[in-house]
């Protein structure tokens, strides 16, 4: 299998441990927000890590992935830009990212909205987990969701923001080339090991 049960936990470890040493060795209180990404996507790796181990239909299997499309339809395309625009500090930047802001805002009601009218489910596809949740105008909404989710990062003036963002995009289309019928999942998947480049820029330091 591509992805596991083992894998998002390993992931998850990770995550939190080097999130942890980034947040203690950040002297910037307003940048805490961007630190709080790969933390983030630690929970939700050990969401992903439990609902491997879940073998057959349950409300507990369902309950996990209202949790898992929360964090993947509802939280990154609002918290992104919201969390880059905090430690922006140029003006004009903070302006664009203010677009960014509405825009990921827009992106996560809508998929709210999907979310309370349709009821999702997951199974295992091809070695992945796949999320169905039915959404119209999906072409449209993923060019939306990436420009909110990952797109904003190219406008910030900090490189290791502009680096995770090029790489978070490039992230996005492989999972939708090579893996469209579990594209949340693996998207998420890589976008946090991504995630790393922040956390190695607080710690390298």
């Amino acid at each position: 299998m591509c992805f596991s049960a083992t894998a998002s936990f390993l992931a998850s470890g990770f995550l939190s441990g080097s999130s942890a040493l980034a947040l203690y060795k950040n002297k910037i209180r307003k940048h805490i927000p961007i630190i709080l990404i790969p933390l983030l996507f630690a929970i939700q790796q050990l969401i992903e890590g439990i609902q491997w181990l879940i073998k057959t239909p349950s409300t507990f299997s369902i309950t996990l992935t209202y949790l898992f499309l929360l964090f993947a339809y509802i939280l990154w395309p609002a918290y992104t830009p919201l969390a880059i625009r905090y430690v922006e500090e140029d003006k004009g930047r903070k302006k664009i990212l203010t677009f960014f802001s509405i825009l990921g805002i827009g992106v996560s009601v809508f998929l709210l909205f999907h979310l309370f009218i349709n009821i999702p489910t997951s199974s295992i596809v091809n070695g992945n987990i796949s999320y169905t949740l039915k959404i119209q105008k999906i072409p449209f909404g993923f060019i939306l969701y990436t420009i909110a989710a990952a797109g904003c990062c190219l406008v910030s003036s900090y490189k290791f923001i502009r680096i995770y963002g090029i790489a978070l995009i490039l992230a996005f289309i492989a999972s939708l080339y090579l893996y469209f019928h579990a594209w949340p999942s693996t998207w998420c998947f890589f976008a946090a090991i991504l995630s790393t480049i922040i956390t190695y820029h607080y710690i390298k330091d």
